[in-house]
């Protein structure tokens, strides 16, 4: 095993794993909630899900394209990303003020945690910049 590789993008490695992880599962638990949510009727299940995942696969689309082709080259990578950061927590606020009624003891959970990630971005270095591929690491 490669020593040099071991000692600087071993721990660059595992940093990032642990950092995509929580994400990676709330993303993963958020499609069944979802369609739990808008199934209203169980003769209209497949209906109701299909529309779920056909909204999903437009929104994955746009995902894509929208930060690749329009935002970074507008705002460059950091401000690119910390406009979708907003975006996010602008559409989760919003859906938590029109959302449906029952899912009120969720939103003083959703409340402190957008608390949180709004202190977490007002202290956090906006002065920070991501590496790019023509960037080679210190040897």
């Amino acid at each position: 095993m490669d020593l040099h590789w071991a000692t600087t993008v071993g721990p660059r490695f595992v940093i990032s794993f642990i950092l995509m992880l929580v994400p990676t599962i709330l993303v993963g638990m958020t499609f069944p909630l979802v369609g739990k949510i808008l199934v209203t009727d169980l003769d209209r299940t497949g209906e109701d899900v299909g529309k779920v995942y056909a909204v999903n696969t437009v929104c994955n689309i746009a995902g894509a394209l929208l930060p690749t082709f329009i935002l970074v080259p507008i705002l460059g990578i950091n401000n690119g990303i910390l406009a979708m950061a907003v975006l996010n927590v602008g559409i989760g606020i919003v859906l938590l003020a029109f959302g449906k009624p029952q899912l009120s003891p969720f939103r003083h959970f959703a409340l402190v945690g957008i608390t949180a990630l709004v202190a977490l971005v007002l202290v956090a270095p906006l002065n920070s910049q991501f590496s790019s591929d023509t960037e080679s690491f210190e040897d």
